[in-house]
């Protein structure tokens, strides 16, 4: 009785045309038919006909291959991860000789270069993604890492003077920026790791010191970008009044902290250290990622001081209390000077109406925007 039953059931599946087994459905998208729960992984509709029995439908496998299949315009492109992908929308460009992708999470809500193919985040860090620009122009693309947020407008008009290619912004912090550079994952790192204990010396000497560590002996070029002033911002009105560094070791004063490599923190223990202060004794309300997070916690009341630049704290309408005055420089490897455009990134610097409107942006210094220092190669 047994072989009839099973005899009847393989007839009532194969009598249907749109029922495939393993092996049909492995033959229908040309693959081995191991290699099927792979793709059930990664979103291959599939029915579980028992335990360890799939069965496919003809029409869900051919719609999903459709899904899959590059649209005009589209095709496939093996990219190196810069960093663990929150997001299946990918920024792309060449760097050197390698393809480098960067997550656009939803703080860059830019068109994407490419995705993820199955839209998980890879456990390697090469990856296959779906490109959605032809190659031609993503090899154009140009990738600058830092904070200052005068970089917004600068990208922009950049992109404007471009025949081909995007310049993507990608906010962070110095320290990540030059290890980024260093890594070859962007083109750019804009940096301001001047002043405090080491502000006798030039802001150009402390910036090639700093860069030529993390570069090494390769040649480079220091565009400068502007010079503002870091200090404490604060609330203006309120009972925890913060008139100095010695305030914040008051045990009720909650300061917003930033994270480790930023110039800002590089700042605050420097200003601490010079007062004989120590920061473990501050009351930490949280770290946050850039400048102007530091003045939304304080204008919110979710901390009373933290270290940001003037700009910032005038644009939030908070007291400020100068600290340092520093300067904001962009490194160009000497190499990448061609793939980046160096000569129209200062023609564009020297512009009136770029300056104008970064001018609005104030109050920085503009006076010596555009100005270059090369240093060459070590022997």
């Amino acid at each position: 009785m047994l072989p009839f039953v099973t005899f009847c059931y393989c007839l009532r599946v194969n009598a249907d045309d749109d029922l495939l087994t393993a092996r049909e459905a492995a033959a229908l998208l040309r693959v081995h038919h191991k290699h099927l729960y792979r793709l059930l992984r990664q979103g291959l509709p599939g029915h579980r006909a028992g335990r360890g029995h799939w069965r496919f439908r003809r029409e869900e496998l051919l719609a999903w291959l459709e899904a899959r299949r590059p649209q005009p315009g589209e095709g496939q492109l093996e990219v190196t991860l810069a960093s663990p992908q929150a997001s299946p929308r990918l920024l792309v460009a060449r760097v050197r000789d390698r393809w480098v992708a960067h997550a656009a999470g939803p703080e860059l809500p830019r068109a994407a270069d490419a995705l993820l193919r199955d839209g998980d985040a890879p456990a390697t860090a090469r990856r296959r993604v779906t490109t959605t620009r032809p190659l031609a122009e993503l090899s154009a693309n140009v990738l600058i890492a830092g904070c200052a947020p005068l970089l917004g407008v600068l990208v922009d008009r950049l992109a404007a003077g471009r025949a081909r290619g995007r310049v993507h912004w990608l906010p962070s912090n110095s320290r990540d920026a030059l290890r980024m550079l260093a890594d070859g994952e962007v083109h750019v790192a804009g940096i301001h790791l001047t002043g405090g204990a080491s502000e006798s010396a030039r802001p150009e000497d402390q910036h090639a010191a700093i860069v030529r560590r993390a570069l090494g002996e390769r040649a480079f070029h220091l565009v400068r970008l502007v010079r503002w002033r870091q200090g404490l911002a604060t609330a203006r009105r309120g009972p925890r009044r913060v008139t100095g560094v010695h305030d914040l070791q008051r045990p009720e004063i909650r300061v917003a902290a930033r994270e480790r490599g930023s110039g800002a923190r590089r700042v605050l223990e420097q200003a601490l250290a010079s007062a004989g202060l120590r920061r473990g004794r501050l009351r930490a309300s949280q770290t946050l990622r850039d400048h102007g997070a530091v003045a939304q916690a304080i204008a919110l009341g979710a901390a009373d001081a933290g270290v940001t630049i003037e700009s910032v704290a005038a644009q939030a309408r908070l007291r400020f209390v100068p600290l340092v005055e520093e300067v904001f420089d962009l490194v160009v490897p000497a190499e990448l000077a061609d793939a980046v455009g160096l000569d129209a990134m200062i023609s564009t610097m020297s512009r009136r109406t770029l300056r104008r409107e970064l001018d609005a942006l104030g109050p920085h210094s503009l006076d010596d925007m555009g100005h270059v220092q090369t240093l060459r190669a070590r022997p």
